[in-house]
């Protein structure tokens, strides 16, 4: 019986032993408002955890002004030997390192053995507020998006394809943008104007107000059909009082701009050059001259069904954008009068990273779709008829970004419309012009901007706005939380750079093959087979354009769910573990910040990192949408369903172009090099 006390002595003595043993191996586990505290009541400028590393953008000049007595007055600056200093001023008592205005600066290894993985979700208050100032403005800019009703699986497929791939996206979207704007720009030099006093220039004088200048034709040869188009031919103006010459011209482009929103048959058995002089017949010729009678009077009927059925409620959408610029100024109040805090600067990084889509929504009702497209297409199909007997030339609507490496063919026959001749006099006989390009044979340049597959040179222009539109928006917000204390590649930062990179690359893989891929219209004669070989005819079949599409289909639904899963969990606080703070993807972080927003504000300069990100992402909605305006208040009288009201607008378009016209120096800095299309005086 002496035995088992001393068993159970023992038994207790081992199991306490290993008991301590666990003790000190497993963390204490603080809760996540215990963890800052614990650091803040027992770290000491002598603690073995206090980071005396190189900290980024801590202002070490000041630091070092403010203890004198600490530093060696015969060394510089950026010499001075921060552990000494900090040993040193715990030699005889213990120093707290906001005591001589050192950061609360704690290296991860020793957080993670005291602290949990995280240091909490948001509460409650923060969460409602970024939810109300930003994550519903900007489901309210993705519902206004152009949406087509009751097509559930293409809408899915179009969220992946608008939220995932910007970048391309709005490449599409902006070539359209610049063909309706080109459409615009040579319906208005169609509509006579005013008449002057002086309506015949003198000889060896320049017309500054009739004379039309083409741009890209001054290197090009004269062409046989340009006779019948005499430049030294005065065209009588008139006021044209009953607005048929205006009705007819406005008819002939905004047709034009639908048609380039469809895709066209692929099972079409006429030549390219046969399908764009069917084309400028269908559109611009009359019944005598295109020997197809009721062509005039139901190309006119399709315009009217055209309007009619056209989407309304651009203003309200437009409008609608001012609520993302009032949530933006607030998030930029909030953050600059509270400069520091952590929340409120990445709150306002979300809301800068989402730049580029106000531009996206403005940019695709703009570019606006119709109600029913299979009514639009129908109409569009039988006015094709007319002219050759082939019931399907456009087959749906893939406007506004929604098909991968869709051209369109509206910028075909404008280069045809713009190359005729290199004076005219105004206002333009578009009919005769068309008549021309009708006439003439285009053989030859199948290879030029005159055919519908060729690549145009202005494309990459309109590339490298939309990766400005992009990169800019998340390069801001991207600056703004990698200069965020603690400073480095953390958890936020790595993700908006992830999403540019993902949307980068879809884009650059995407847009260079818009010059070899596969499309419907490839035959230069009537009764071709273009049959490839080897490498180069695999990367021109239909079957390596579906490949292409659906590893890019699925390249977008990734960068779309990084996006979405970012936006979550910065809104709910699930970015605050602790290694995510730490900063730990890049070589400048291994620590963690628990200083006060005063301490930060003091010594990391964090406003200037803030305004610099705030000024370069801010630019890209501001700058866009006023673009986004000038291109609807320049093309808007086209799609006016009342001619009276469509004239005025004309009115308001002349003037407008005149005042810049003065402004450019008398046209002088027109830059023609990169708008391309037509340059003349308003």
């Amino acid at each position: 019986m002496k035995l088992l006390p001393r068993v159970l002595a023992a038994f207790s003595l081992a199991f306490s032993l290993v008991a301590v043993s666990i003790a000190q191996e497993e963390p204490i586990d603080l809760t996540d408002r215990d963890c800052p505290e614990y650091f803040k009541n027992n770290t000491f400028t002598n603690s073995p955890w206090l980071w005396r590393d190189h900290i980024t953008n801590f202002d070490y000049e000041l630091f070092f002004s403010l203890n004198p007595n600490l530093t060696n007055p015969n060394l510089p600056a950026s010499s001075q030997n921060i552990t000494e200093i900090l040993l040193a001023a715990s030699r005889t008592t213990r120093v707290r390192p906001t005591r001589i205005s050192y950061p609360l600066a704690v290296s991860y290894s020793a957080v993670k053995s005291v602290c949990t993985a995280t240091s909490g979700l948001y509460e409650w208050p923060l969460i409602s507020d970024t939810l109300t100032t930003w994550i519903l403005p900007l489901f309210g800019l993705i519902v206004s998006l152009p949406w087509e009703s009751n097509r559930r699986g293409h809408t899915i497929l179009m969220i992946f394809r608008w939220i995932g791939s910007p970048f391309a996206t709005l490449t599409y979207i902006f070539w359209n943008l610049r063909a309706i704007g080109r459409a615009a720009t040579l319906a208005d030099l169609g509509v006579p104007r005013r008449p002057r006093n002086n309506n015949t220039p003198s000889k060896g004088i320049e017309d500054e107000e009739n004379g039309i200048e083409l741009d890209g034709t001054s290197n090009l040869t004269q062409r046989p059909s340009e006779e019948e188009l005499d430049p030294n031919t005065q065209c009588l103006e008139n006021l044209d009082p009953d607005n048929g010459i205006f009705t007819s011209v406005r008819d002939s482009f905004a047709i034009l701009c639908v048609m380039n929103q469809y895709k066209l048959s692929s099972r079409l058995p006429i030549s390219e050059s046969t399908l764009r002089q069917n084309i400028l017949s269908a559109l611009f010729l009359d019944d005598d001259v295109a020997r197809r009678p009721g062509l005039t009077k139901y190309r006119a009927h399709v315009a009217i069904e055209i309007r009619r059925v056209r989407k309304r409620g651009v203003v309200p959408v437009l409008a609608s954008l001012g609520w993302y610029f009032f949530a933006l100024a607030i998030s930029m109040y909030k953050a600059f009068g509270d400069v520091g805090d952590n929340a409120t600067a990445h709150n306002l990084a979300l809301g800068l990273l989402m730049g580029w889509l106000p531009v996206l929504v403005a940019t695709a009702i703009i570019d606006r779709n119709n109600v029913d497209s299979e009514h639009v297409v129908k109409l569009l199909n039988s006015l094709m008829q007319i002219i050759h007997n082939h019931e399907v030339t456009f087959t749906k609507f893939v406007g506004q970004g929604r098909r991968r490496w869709h051209y369109g063919v509206a910028h075909p026959i404008l280069s045809m419309l713009e190359r005729y001749p290199e004076r005219l006099q105004r206002p333009v006989d578009w009919a005769r012009v068309a008549k021309a390009c009708v006439s003439d044979n285009w053989l030859g340049y199948e290879t030029r901007t005159f055919s519908i597959n060729y690549f145009n040179k202005w494309e990459f222009v309109h590339m490298l706005a939309a990766w400005l539109t992009l990169g800019m928006s998340v390069l801001g917000a991207w600056y703004i939380s990698y200069n965020t204390p603690t400073v480095g590649l953390g958890c936020r930062s790595f993700s908006y750079a992830m999403f540019l990179a993902f949307c980068t690359f879809t884009g650059l893989v995407e847009l260079p093959l818009y010059p070899i891929i596969y499309r419907p219209v490839k035959k230069k004669h009537t009764g071709d087979i273009l049959v490839g070989e080897g490498f180069r005819g695999y990367i021109r079949s239909k079957k390596f354009r579906g490949q292409m599409s659906v590893t890019l289909a699925g390249l977008d639904v990734i960068s779309t769910l990084i996006l979405f899963t970012t936006v979550f969990m910065q809104t709910t606080g699930a970015f605050q573990f602790y290694w995510c703070r730490a900063s730990l993807f890049g070589n400048r972080g291994g620590y963690i910040v628990f200083d006060t927003v005063g301490d930060i504000r003091r010594f990391f300069d964090a406003r200037m990192y803030w305004m610099v990100g705030a000024i370069v992402s801010s630019m890209v909605p501001g700058l866009g949408t006023l673009w986004v305006l000038r291109e609807w208040l320049t093309q808007s009288f086209l799609w006016s369903g009342d001619v009276t009201k469509a004239r005025r607008g004309l009115g308001s378009v002349r003037v407008w172009k005149g005042f810049w016209w003065w402004v450019r120096w008398r046209g002088k800095l027109n830059m023609k090099w990169l708008k391309g299309g037509v340059g003349w005086r308003p």
